[in-house]
């Protein structure tokens, strides 16, 4: 048979399980606010790094900074990495892939649009401005 509970002692565990709850709320924020804190910390070292490898392509390539972004971001999708390990190996002296075939690409100074313009859907057709819009 269950015994009858205290009053002072079922207000004493209510006690203890509102400050238990207040204790894990407090542990996932801190270690929420660490993980936010660890990504960003991660995001400015990126950023550096990918500040880096844009200014070893602009002396490299000739090109201005919105041009050697592109051409680091190209490189980094059309090898299915991340932007920031190519930023790396750029940083460490290894060469981009070539540039496309296409011409001088995006971005040279005084040399016309981004290359993007060029794309065409698989009917043929070119596809609506919204669809590829300016960051491609």
């Amino acid at each position: 048979m269950a015994e009858k509970s205290d009053p002072s002692e079922v207000a004493a565990l209510q006690a203890y399980a509102g400050l238990v709850a207040s204790l894990l709320m407090a542990a996932v924020t801190a270690q929420v606010k660490g993980r936010l804190a660890d990504q960003l910390q991660a995001a400015l070292e990126h950023r550096w790094l990918i500040e880096q490898a844009k200014a070893v392509i602009m002396g490299r390539e000739e090109l201005d900074a919105q041009a050697a972004f592109e051409r680091l971001r190209r490189a980094a999708r059309s090898s299915a990495r991340r932007l920031a390990d190519v930023a790396k190996d750029v940083t460490a002296g290894q060469p981009l892939p070539p540039a496309g075939v296409t011409g001088p690409g995006p971005g040279r100074a005084g040399q016309g649009p981004p290359d993007h313009h060029l794309a065409r859907l698989q009917d043929g057709t070119r596809p609506p401005r919204w669809m590829v819009g300016d960051d491609l």
